[in-house]
């Protein structure tokens, strides 16, 4: 059945029938042992890695959720996502597609940071990641909110590099945004970013570690 659901996810001209599979496959994740034992298979993420450059929009969109039920699931779900080589297409996507896509990518790839360490923020800055998530700060959706202040967070805090580039790309006004928004942990955590990096005392401050994995 799921070599079934996976040859459906690659077809390049039933846009239906793909999206009807990689619901299937997604919501499976968590209930089904096999499907979370498919999380290894290299069939499904290079179906889902096909997906992710449909012609068509949706399928796009769902293929990113599948694939951010993956990297939910822990470092095992997130590494595949290193070792098949979705980070520089995610970010391509990331950068150039509208919020539906973005909120599902923001996730995976802060999972990936989480799980991986600051090295990948560093790529994934240095790739032109940083504006979407700025871009992201401006939502009202607290959980995407919460991925998005995280992946500043890591940034910021072990990137000493990227502290004026996040000034230059407009981050500290998207960061006062998050200290109005009816979040208290959310705003305090901008409100400490913004005091930590751009107060008077900025180059005394030492970073805290992030406070872990995004929930969704």
């Amino acid at each position: 059945l799921f070599q079934l659901l996976f040859d459906l996810i690659s077809l390049p001209d039933d846009a239906t029938s793909t999206i009807a599979a990689a619901r299937i496959v997604g919501n499976a994740f968590g209930v089904n042992q096999v499907a979370n034992q498919l999380v290894h298979s290299g069939p499904l993420l290079m179906a889902l890695k096909s997906a992710l450059s449909h012609p068509h929009r949706a399928v796009r969109k769902e293929a990113a959720w599948v694939l951010s039920c993956i990297s939910s699931m822990g470092k095992q779900g997130s590494e595949k996502m290193v070792r098949f080589g979705f980070l520089p297409l995610l970010i391509e996507l990331f950068k150039n597609s509208g919020m539906d896509i973005q909120r599902e990518i923001a996730f995976i790839l802060m999972d990936v940071c989480f799980d991986g360490g600051p090295s990948f923020a560093k790529e994934m800055t240095e790739n032109g990641a940083l504006v979407p998530f700025i871009h992201l700060l401006h939502t009202h959706e607290v959980g995407v909110v919460r991925a998005a202040l995280e992946f500043v967070r890591m940034v910021l805090d072990n990137l000493p590099e990227s502290v004026n580039l996040f000034e230059e790309l407009d981050g500290i006004q998207a960061l006062e945004r998050v200290q109005d928004m009816d979040a208290p942990r959310l705003a305090g955590i901008a409100s400490m970013l913004i005091d930590r990096h751009y107060g008077e005392d900025a180059n005394g401050l030492q970073p805290e570690s992030s406070s872990g994995r995004t929930a969704q």
